[in-house]
């Protein structure tokens, strides 16, 4: 009787033991991983840090960005304000107003002639089935599959070529017409001497100091905002790579959390072997 509760009191106490060696080992690994967690979550929280700083930077140059468009719109508007006055100043000024409402004029002649010629012809047979086959290809294009991306450029030419045959078609007709092929010839002209006349005041203005300060500031404005919209892209790229990195931290520790369960469970199923 003795011998047994001597028995039974060494087999409690080898129990308790090895539950207070285990409780003992789970905590020292524990704690051991502690250091190595603190260090996870500072590189996590210095890495939303910098994403913060990130985006604060892309928002500051991309409100510069704005700021210099704005300025270019008002130097360019000042610009086309001082540019008008000294046209309207020149000697020719007249020869160049007189020009843009030439060719106002032709334009406006021309059009009522060349709708109904481009009715009819938009009703022939053969124009209709060139136009069938151009909208076809379209359709044709647009539901092409991803895997079929090397057909693009070929369908794609094909409805230019297509494009180009109604075109053809249009200007068959129209060059028929006798009266409309001299009103035509009537814009080419008035479109032509506008040019001469923009020349002309293009020299005016060349020679005026105003307009080249005002061209060189324009310039200067253009300039700086190409600067900085250079710069909003870049904190932009800043800032996507500032979320990679709070991602990857996350990520990692997220993989070395799973990786110490995975030990831990480990080694509870290898006592339990035991």
């Amino acid at each position: 009787m003795t011998w047994q509760l001597s028995g039974q009191r060494f087999l409690w106490c080898s129990l308790v033991l090895g539950l207070v060696g285990g409780i003992i080992s789970t905590t020292l690994a524990q704690n051991k991983n502690q250091p190595k967690k603190k260090n996870d979550e500072a590189e996590i929280r210095a890495a939303q840090a910098k994403l913060e700083d990130a985006k604060k930077d892309a928002a500051d140059a991309q409100r510069d960005f704005q700021t210099a468009r704005q300025q270019v719109e008002k130097v360019r508007s000042s610009l086309i304000a001082l540019r008008r006055k000294i046209e309207d100043q020149a000697e020719d000024s007249g020869k160049l107003k007189q020009a843009h409402e030439r060719v106002d004029r032709a334009k406006a002649s021309l059009q009522p002639l060349i709708e109904p010629i481009l009715a009819e012809v938009q009703k022939s047979p053969e124009y209709l089935a060139a136009a069938k086959q151009r909208d076809e290809l379209r359709n044709q294009l647009q539901s092409l599959a991803a895997t079929e991306a090397l057909q693009r450029p070929v369908i794609a030419k094909q409805i230019a070529d297509a494009e180009g045959a109604l075109r053809k078609l249009e200007a068959a007709e129209l060059a028929k017409h006798p009266k409309l092929v001299q009103q035509k010839e009537a814009l080419a002209q008035a479109e032509a001497d506008l040019r001469t006349a923009l020349a002309a005041a293009d020299d005016v203005l060349l020679k005026d100091s105003r307009y080249a300060a005002a061209k060189r500031e324009l310039d200067q404005a253009e300039g700086k905002a190409d600067a900085a919209q250079s710069r909003a892209v870049a904190k932009q790229k800043a800032v996507a790579a500032a979320q990679n990195k709070v991602q990857g931290e996350i990520a990692e520790e997220r993989r070395e959390d799973a990786r110490e369960r995975a030990q831990q469970q480990k080694k509870k199923n290898d006592k339990k072997k035991k």
